[in-house]
């Protein structure tokens, strides 16, 4: 009997220090589920007189966009926002763009059908994704896109025409200029130099932008002494490199750790795989 007891009275002790714990531990732990994506934001998208309305969970919006974060304070001086009903208005936005946007935002997938073109590639709904998540300060999705170009040029064995080619050297878009470590414009320029454009420049029957043409002859010239030498280094081709030479990460975790030893690791595997 005194075994049975003394059972009862651990077992007792036991749960008794069990939900002592939970109770130190309760204020610690990250809010349920049904509370963190309780809250809304409604988001409208286009021309005043017709705007496509979005609701998009807030804490998603301020996790991954910096306009965001700052247009949903409560004080917050832009024109964009009205704060008292949790609402943003994006006047000059697409609606098509800003759908594959919150794809991203839900998914971190830019895998559409209106991004994965099979006869020509849509560079050029990427390149109007990439100048949206730029003036929605979007870190992580412009360096999604930027892998997303990059897999899709080596891929398809392609390059953006010239109609891509002015709307990423449009200065009048949203998030029009290059920011940061390199950015899609320093991409799109080395893609040119290193595959096989030349009767593309030619042959085209489009404008090629005249800025685009300036810079990409300053990059051959650049590359001129390098281009000499088989084989080459294509920083597209690598995660690490691709990170290092061309993604933006100023408010964001860099993807892989940037160290002398891991950029030359990938270089040579690179020039085995070319040997090979």
């Amino acid at each position: 009997m005194a075994k049975t007891s003394n059972s009862k009275t651990d077992k007792a002790t036991i749960k008794k220090n069990k939900a002592k714990m939970e109770e130190r531990q309760a204020p610690f732990e990250l809010p349920p589920t049904r509370t963190l994506y309780k809250t809304t934001t409604t988001i409208l998208v286009g021309p005043d007189n017709c705007p496509i309305t979005y609701q998009v969970h807030t804490p998603i919006l301020i996790k991954h966009s910096t306009f965001f974060a700052a247009a949903l304070r409560s004080d917050s001086p832009f024109v964009e926002s009205v704060s008292a009903s949790n609402t943003v208005r994006l006047p000059d936005c697409i609606p098509k763009t800003f759908e594959y946007f919150v794809q991203w935002l839900y998914t971190k997938s830019l895998a559409h059908e209106g991004l994965d073109g099979k006869s020509p590639p849509e560079f050029f709904q990427l390149v109007k994704l990439w100048k949206l998540a730029g003036y929605l300060q979007a870190e992580e999705c412009r360096n999604a896109v930027l892998d997303k170009v990059a897999r899709v040029a080596e891929a398809k064995n392609s390059v953006p025409c010239p109609d891509d080619i002015s709307a990423l050297w449009d200065e009048d878009g949203a998030g029009a200029g290059d920011t940061g470590n390199g950015g899609l414009r320093d991409l799109v320029l080395d893609l040119f130099v290193w595959k096989k454009t030349k009767s593309l420049l030619l042959k085209s029957e489009g404008y090629w932008d005249e800025q685009f043409m300036r810079e990409l002859v300053v990059k051959l010239k650049e590359k001129e002494p390098v281009l000499a030498h088989v084989p080459m280094i294509h920083a597209y081709k690598d995660p690490v490199l691709m990170c290092q030479t061309y993604h933006e990460h100023r408010t964001t975790e860099r993807c892989h750790e940037w160290t002398k030893e891991k950029r030359e690791s990938s270089e040579e595997k690179q020039l085995l795989e070319k040997k090979s």
